[in-house]
């Protein structure tokens, strides 16, 4: 596999300096449709499940860690697991790979999304206003509130990162803007944990995941065959979340997600008390700790392990601020307020996810370049 890969790879190497050829722009065309269409055939599963061919296809995150979007095929229905953007890519090649996938799109009866990452829901406006999908979308409330902001602030950013003039042909590398989220949001629908629907003859419902508010693994049944599907989740206790729930009955097809795959954690008690050590001895040198934090769900957990701590050293309380400053996460925590019953033991017991401690600060500047110590929690940059 990877030889082959290789080659596809090399056939177009000596002449990317000269990649303004439409010849040679064609040509990169070609071999990234080759790559996909051979990566395709690679990775496709077809099995037999109580005398009929099940198939699955991903269209992304099969063989890497992005734009997760999953296809299952059974007995004539067809449903779509995430859809989301690849990270690492910007434009189309963000997107899963739609236009290799030999089912038609319109054939789709459901898109169910797990959680509001981008690389797991980023591509629903695109889904819902640039293709033939006919189908019905699905998430949790949580998910969907804070897809809302998250889609948004991506639109942003593509805006911002967009330079017309340099990219190939003059074409814009944004997916979508304001009128595909507003669709996009027009046209989800929203499921409650634990809640059954049934659509085109195919059974769903879904059960905590973990992870981040309104995380959740989906379960389909179609013609009595059981397929559960996990997303991202967590069997760790959370502060800001509750652990993953482990349905009680038996499934004929599990599809796992498994980014870590075989690694072995360091225990989850020695990472945190490593982390806070490391926090505490800069601030003792009168230091300045800075945060970098990329994922929403990540965020809100670290403020709460500093609001924990912070609150078991009363000269820390008294001496040391904590500030966050990320728009994406202050906005999402009335998100976190709405759902609070969602949200872990820990937040509900501090009423919150900031707690009492840290304090969001839009004068970022002033805060690190201020004299004293200080801890803060910064995102990369968004819109405002």
């Amino acid at each position: 596999t990877q030889s082959t890969w290789g080659l596809l790879s090399s056939l177009t190497r000596p002449w990317y300096k000269y990649k303004s050829s439409p010849f040679i722009s064609l040509f990169c065309k070609l071999r990234s449709y080759l790559q996909v269409s051979y990566f395709m055939s690679v990775i496709k599963r077809r099995f037999e499940v109580e005398g009929d061919m099940l198939e699955v296809t991903p269209l992304g995150a099969g063989c890497e860690v992005g734009r997760s979007c999953i296809l299952i095929e059974f007995r004539g229905r067809t449903v779509m697991f995430d859809c989301g953007i690849h990270p690492a890519h910007s434009g189309m090649e963000a997107l899963p790979f739609f236009d290799s996938c030999r089912t038609d799109l319109s054939k789709i009866d459901l898109c169910l999304v797990t959680h509001f990452h981008l690389d797991h829901a980023g591509a629903v406006p695109y889904l819902l206003s640039h293709t033939r999908f006919d189908g019905r979308v699905y998430m949790t409330q949580p998910t969907k509130a804070i897809c809302n902001l998250i889609w948004q602030d991506y639109a942003r950013i593509s805006r911002m990162g967009d330079n017309p003039a340099q990219s190939n042909g003059g074409e814009s590398q944004n997916l979508y803007g304001m009128n595909e989220i507003e669709n996009a949001m027009d046209k989800c629908l929203t499921i409650d944990f634990h809640q059954e629907f049934e659509h085109h003859g195919i059974k769903f419902t879904c059960y905590g995941a973990g992870h981040v508010l309104g995380a959740c693994m989906f379960l389909v049944e179609i013609d009595g065959v059981r397929i559960l599907y996990t997303g991202d989740y967590s069997a760790e206790d959370d502060r800001h979340v509750p652990r993953a729930e482990v349905p009680d009955l038996n499934v004929h097809v599990l599809i796992c997600e498994s980014t870590y795959g075989i690694h072995v954690h360091e225990p989850r008690k020695q990472r945190e008390a490593r982390f806070l050590r490391t926090i505490h001895n800069i601030i003792r040198r009168e230091g300045k700790v800075l945060l970098p934090v990329f994922a929403l769900g990540r965020s809100q957990e670290l403020l709460l392990i500093l609001e924990e701590y912070w609150s078991q050293h009363g000269w820390l309380r008294d001496n040391v601020p904590v500030f966050y400053a990320s728009p994406m996460s202050f906005k999402s925590m009335r998100v976190f307020e709405t759902f609070i019953n969602l949200c872990g033991d820990r937040v509900r017991q501090v009423g919150g996810c900031t707690g009492q401690v840290a304090q969001h600060s839009a004068a970022c500047c002033s805060c690190v370049c201020g004299s004293g110590a200080c801890c803060m929690q910064m995102a990369p940059l968004t819109g405002s």
